[in-house]
This record gives structure tokens, sequence and C-alpha cells, in this order.
């Protein structure tokens, strides 16, 4: 009998093969030690399909304001994970949003910010100045 902690890495049949997804998951609430977790955009790719053209090809279709003052808007290809930093690191903000989507950021105080969008296969940053 196979040992469920470590799952056997051959498949049962010739032709089928192993998937071992990687999620991303939500609790209710950030003080929250047990109740929901929820899961969002499950789903599986073929990677090797994929190359550096891919990840090129995702940077140059994000696009943004560089100077906003309450809302920041990305325009981007899909559904993907931004998350706001100040310059030394810290994150302020981690949304998961579609395209054109608004991120309220009034309560971001006034300067020099880093953001980053990631998608299932790439990832960018950009900086932007929050008046």
């Amino acid at each position: 009998m196979p040992n469920p902690a470590k799952p056997d890495a051959t498949p049962p049949v010739a032709a089928s093969t192993v998937a071992r997804p990687g999620l991303r998951v939500y609790p209710e609430s950030p003080t929250a030690t047990g109740g929901v977790i929820y899961f969002d955009d499950i789903m599986f790719y073929d990677k090797s399909t994929l190359g550096v053209v891919d990840v090129k090809e995702f940077d140059n279709q994000v696009k943004m304001k560089t100077v906003v003052s309450n809302e920041l808007k990305i325009e981007m290809p899909s559904r993907a994970t931004v998350n706001i930093y100040s310059l030394d690191g810290k994150l302020f903000s981690s949304n998961r949003v579609n395209s054109n989507e608004a991120i309220n950021i009034q309560s971001l105080a006034s300067g020099v910010y880093v953001v980053t969008i990631q998608n299932d296969f790439a990832k960018t940053s950009r900086k932007f100045i929050k008046k």
C-alpha cells in the first residue's frame, strides 16, 4: 500500500501523467485559525509549451499609469495577483484582480511604490508614485 505522505511518482497507466498542483489559499480572515479556506483560479497547464517569448509578451501587455492618486488600474492580459510594496520591501497589499479592475490605494502614504503583477506563467514589476 502506498504511503499517503509520499505519493508514488509512477502513474498507474503508461499514458497518464502525475499532476502535483500548487495552490494559493486565502484564510477567511487574517486572524482566523480555522474555518473556510478559499481557492481561486485552479488551472492546469502544460508548461513545456511555454518559453521566454511568453514572459516577454506578458511584460509588454502590462500597462499602467505611473502617477496615481486613490486607485491603481493595471491593464493586463488575464487575471493576476498584484502585490504593492514599499521601496524597502514591505508588502502593503496583495490582490487577485482582472484587467482594469481598480485597487483602492487611498490608505497608502504619498511616495514611490513597487507593484508586481504575476499570472500563472510570468511575473513583472513596475514602479508608481502615489500623490
